[in-house]
Formats: structure tokens, sequence, C-alpha cells
């Protein structure tokens, strides 16, 4: 999914896993969001989540204006679109649902010859071999385990 890159060290991080003690996991209401339901009710007037973190992500590229960049949690790209492919030679997008990542892929794989999408929980990934100017993680609070009860 997306475009291949140059991206050997972080090949070492897909499919890695931490060794976790809290009980298993069972289905992830990540897993089950279409695209359309995440993108509308993100854009909602009473909600304007898309629009903020657009605007967070636009400033942050502006501002530090990455050469490799980390986005997790990324869903169907908000904000993608302000990385300039002439200054950000890598981009790594990773999300737990395919569905929002084949969308993002369609938006901006053929503008940003350097996206790799990679479909994983971010919260199973080893990134201690992962280098990046700018690991954005604008919904780290969304994430956590969900649990059988």
């Amino acid at each position: 999914m997306g475009h291949a890159s140059h991206a050997a060290p972080w090949e070492a991080c897909v499919g890695a896993r931490h060794d976790r003690t809290d009980g298993p996991c069972t289905v992830d209401p990540w897993l089950t969001i279409p695209s359309s339901a995440y993108e509308g009710h993100t854009a909602r007037p009473g909600v304007q989540q898309s629009q903020f973190l657009s605007q967070v992500f636009r400033d942050e590229q502006t501002a530090l204006r990455p050469q490799t960049l980390a986005v997790l949690e990324c869903a169907t790209g908000n904000g993608i679109e302000h990385i300039d492919p002439a200054v950000t030679r890598r981009a790594v997008g990773v999300h737990i649902n395919s569905p929002l990542l084949e969308a993002l892929s369609g938006r901006f794989g053929p503008c940003l010859p350097g996206l790799r999408l990679v479909c994983a929980d971010v919260l199973d990934m080893d990134f201690a071999e992962c280098s990046f100017d700018l690991i954005h993680w604008a919904l780290i609070y969304s994430r956590r385990r969900f649990r059988a009860p």
C-alpha cells in the first residue's frame, strides 16, 4: 500500500511487537470505522477536529521542514496535503484501519513518492531501530487497549 521508499530501518519496526502483560485485546473499534464516517464526524461543525489538526500539521511542516517524517494514527491523511515532497523525502503513515489507509493512499500516494503506509497498531510497534526528524501523533490520547470484560 502506498509507494515504496528507501526506508530499510523502518522495515525493522513493521510487525515487531512489544512483550505485553496487559492481557488479550478484543476487537478494536478503530477497525470497523469506514472512512466516510470518520471524516464526516471529525469535520462536523460541532467537532471541527479535522480542521484544527490539519492546521497543527501545517504549522509543524512549515516550522520544522522535516526530511523524514512518521505520522502515527494517520487515518485518511488529514493534513498530509501540507507535506512538501521537495523537503520531506520519506514519510511513513501508520494506522490500524486498512480502509482508512486506502483512502489516504488514493488521495496522496500519487503526489508523494516518498510515502510509505503501514497497517499496524502503533502500540505494538518497536521503534528502536527507526529514525525520523519528526514524529507526529496528533491523536495520542485516542488509543488504548481494548480488553475482554
